[in-house]
């Protein structure tokens, strides 16, 4: 006498792939993103609106007390200054006003931005290309001489060259 047993998928497995009669499923191809998306940090002047560009009260009010008063506070400045005010936020803390905040209240209609001229940025100074004041090189006529990372060998041009390499890893950072 055969008896019949149940066999019973254990918890936690997969189920088995599919048979021949039904069709095989394909996953779907992932896009790959444009470099510089993503969590970077915009380019400068690249902001939604001139930074010299005048922001203006609309007549549009929030049921949230809390969002007309910083639309208030935002009132007759320049983009610039908006970026840099506190506000209140809901629970009362005390929080930077950000773009994305710009944005959501031109969005809703609260403010507006007039004028300024585009692309205007705050001067801030660029990072050099490669050149920084650092303290000279010491100079040393051989690479056996060199005793730290700040030591180099002296060529006949009267530049002095880096020591770095293989040993390097041995030489005290000074």
């Amino acid at each position: 006498m055969a008896v019949d047993t149940v066999r019973k998928k254990p918890a936690g497995k997969r189920a088995a792939s599919p048979s021949g009669s039904q069709p095989p499923v394909k996953k779907a191809k992932r896009v790959a993103s444009a470099p510089g998306l993503g969590f970077a940090a915009p380019a400068a002047g690249k902001s939604a609106y001139p930074l010299d560009a005048k922001v203006k009260r609309t007549d549009v009010a929030s049921s949230q007390p809390y969002l007309n008063k910083r639309c208030d506070k935002c009132a007759g400045l320049t983009v610039q200054q908006c970026l840099e005010l506190k506000y209140a936020n809901a629970k009362g803390e005390k929080v930077d006003y950000k773009m994305a905040d710009l944005k959501y209240d031109v969005q809703a209609k609260r403010l507006a931005v007039v004028g300024g001229t585009p692309g205007a940025a705050p001067k801030v100074a660029k990072p050099s290309l490669g050149v920084t004041k650092a303290a000279p090189l010491d100079a040393a006529k051989t690479v056996a001489e060199v005793k730290s990372l700040a030591g180099g060998v002296k060529l006949a041009s009267g530049t002095v060259m880096p020591a770095v390499g293989f040993g390097t890893y041995k030489l005290k950072n000074e």
